[in-house]
């Protein structure tokens, strides 16, 4: 494995990168100096580097290379037909408008939300006011018995 040589980048140098944008930047690398060249690998990294510049990015052979793609066909590859497929005609009874009123209507046939939830309230009310009473006669009665 080859030890290459760092490059300084100056502060200067990423001044610059930072004012411009990632496009214009990429677009100078073609040309670029060493060190403008190694801060825009450090500021975008090395793919887009090389896809500015017009380098490949991977290997097409060697060890991370790509695979070959796989011949077609062999066993249990999938039959494929040789004729054209028939045109099938469009499905449906033609009428194309929609009609979207529901087959029931729920609030009428199962009440309203807003309807229940008065309905229990004043239910709670009537309970609590029927136990207030009983309690109050309970109290009442004991005292008288005392």
């Amino acid at each position: 494995m080859a030890v290459s040589k760092k490059i300084k980048v100056s502060e200067a140098t990423v001044a610059k990168l930072r004012k411009g944008t990632m496009a214009g930047n990429l677009a100078k690398a073609k040309n670029a100096s060493p060190e403008l060249r190694e801060a825009l690998v450090r500021f975008y990294g090395a793919k887009r580097v090389n896809a500015a510049i017009g380098k490949a990015t991977t290997p097409s052979s060697g060890p991370g290379g790509r695979m070959p793609s796989k011949p077609r066909g062999g066993p249990g590859a999938r039959m494929t037909s040789t004729t054209k497929p028939k045109a099938t005609a469009a499905k449906g009874t033609g009428n194309m408008k929609r009609v979207n009123n529901p087959l029931i209507d729920l609030p009428k046939a199962l009440g309203s939300s807003q309807a229940k939830m008065t309905a229990k309230a004043e239910a709670n009310k009537a309970l609590i006011e029927k136990n207030k009473k009983a309690r109050m006669e309970r109290a009442k009665a004991k005292k008288n018995q005392k």
